[in-house]
């Protein structure tokens, strides 16, 4: 049986921080899957937290390691079976999008690795960990040092 690498991404936010939100709060989190073919597929949700949110799906996509400077972290979550990789999608967009300023695609990612262990796709000690590892990311302290003045230009 093949496998294929989920991945969790966090990218620092571009441009203004608006009122009553922090750099943290803005920066953009997502699920990635490596298809073992130099290609990946994204998924995350878009849109202004309070305002509402959409959730995307972007297959043959390249490398976020190669892709763009804006990225803080991309880490490895779980290995799937190749012959579940289709019940992602669906999996995903199961997950509810909350209208409100205080939930963003941070918690939507959370979200859909609990939809990972509940379909058997992973262990709450795997999820578990790959929120940590966001959160992490995601707490990281703004610098003008590479990837963050990066992404301020990209």
């Amino acid at each position: 049986m093949s496998y294929l690498a989920v991945y969790v991404t966090v990218y620092e936010h571009k441009g203004e921080i608006y009122r009553g939100y922090t750099r943290e709060f803005l920066r953009h989190s997502g699920i990635v899957v490596d298809n073992g073919d130099n290609t990946f597929e994204i998924f995350h949700v878009t849109g202004t937290p309070g305002i509402g949110l959409t959730f995307h799906r972007v297959p043959n996509w390249k490398d976020p390691r190669q892709e763009t400077a804006r990225l803080l972290s991309m880490d490895f979550v779980v290995w799937i079976p190749k012959n579940r990789y289709s019940e992602l999608e669906s999996l995903f967009r199961g997950v509810g999008i909350k209208v409100s300023k205080t939930w963003n695609c941070q918690n939507w990612v959370q979200e859909g690795l609990d939809a990972m262990v509940a379909a058997g796709l992973m262990s709450e000690a795997e999820r578990d960990a790959a929120v940590q590892k966001q959160m992490a990311a995601v707490t990281r302290p703004f610098t003008t040092e590479t990837p963050n003045a990066q992404a301020l230009k990209d």
